[in-house]
C-alpha cells in the first residue's frame, strides 16, 4: 500500500513528462500560468512533487468526449 506522503505517491516533473509525452518546459509553463491549467502540484523547497491521486483527477477532466 503506498502511503499518502510516500515518494511513491508522487511524480516529478520528469517522471510526469515521461509518463505524459508533455515537455517538462511545457510543465513549467502550466505552474508560472496564473489560470493553472496544468495538473495540480505543490512545492517543498526546490522540489515540485505532483501527487498521483491528483493527476488521475486532472487527467479524467481533460478528456474529451
Amino acid at each position: 500500500m503506498i502511503g499518502r506522503f510516500s515518494r511513491e505517491a508522487f511524480m516529478s516533473p520528469e517522471e510526469l513528462s515521461a509518463a505524459t509525452g508533455v515537455a517538462v518546459k511545457t510543465l513549467a509553463n502550466w505552474r508560472a500560468n496564473r489560470d493553472r491549467n496544468g495538473p495540480p502540484f505543490f512545492k517543498i523547497g526546490r522540489k515540485i512533487w505532483y501527487p498521483k491521486d491528483c493527476l488521475e483527477r486532472w487527467m479524467d477532466r481533460k478528456m474529451k468526449q
